[in-house]
């Protein structure tokens, strides 16, 4: 569900500051694109890939920032998920966020299995340079749409951290859009 995915995505206008949301043309679902992050290290590359053996997950990861309606693009593929490319870079300082749809059209999407995860499983990420990072979940946490904790989840800290984010819970038919958000939270361990 594209619209729910985008929803989770793009709901930060409602709780930081200076940020306005879309015209009102665009659907209620829709809200402005998280914040520009600075990254604080040059980058090479914006590509890498997604691995979390504990789930069998193994996913692409797309690179994308804001469409023409300031709302950020989301993939297009069930087994794609999408980096938001104006923050951080996995592995440098500050909160990398990769969000996949929970569910596609037809069945389960990339990151369906996030709500298996647990505190203390690993995330590996392999970058375009052959660099890998591994990561340790710290947190896996639900929250509703109204209250998903859009700074904690953009914004961080200092630390290396990657948040995979995704819908979670019901379908509601009046939005096209699920109940609530899954966010794992997981700081970098290692790097070679």
């Amino acid at each position: 569900m594209t619209s729910s995915l985008l929803a989770l995505l793009l709901s930060v206008a409602a709780v930081l500051p200076g940020i306005s949301p879309t015209p009102t043309s665009v659907p209620p679902s829709k809200f402005s694109a998280p914040p520009h992050v600075p990254a604080t290290a040059s980058r090479k590359s914006d590509q890498f890939s997604l691995s979390i053996p504990s789930i069998g997950l193994d996913a692409y990861i797309d690179s994308e920032g804001l469409g023409v309606d300031r709302t950020q693009i989301v993939p297009t593929s069930k087994n794609h998920a999408s980096w938001y490319k104006l923050g951080p870079l996995p592995g440098q300082p500050g909160s990398a966020v990769v969000a996949g749809h929970y569910k596609w059209i037809y069945g389960p999407a990339v990151f369906y299995r996030l709500r298996r995860l647990h505190q203390g499983d690993y995330v590996h990420v392999t970058l375009e340079s052959g660099r890998r990072l591994q990561f340790v979940v710290e947190d896996v946490s639900v929250y509703t749409r109204e209250n998903f904790p859009i700074s904690k989840v953009y914004l961080g800290d200092a630390v290396p951290r990657l948040n995979l984010v995704t819908c979670h819970g019901a379908l509601d038919p009046e939005t096209d859009d699920y109940t609530h958000r899954l966010v794992v939270y997981s700081r970098l361990v290692s790097s070679r």
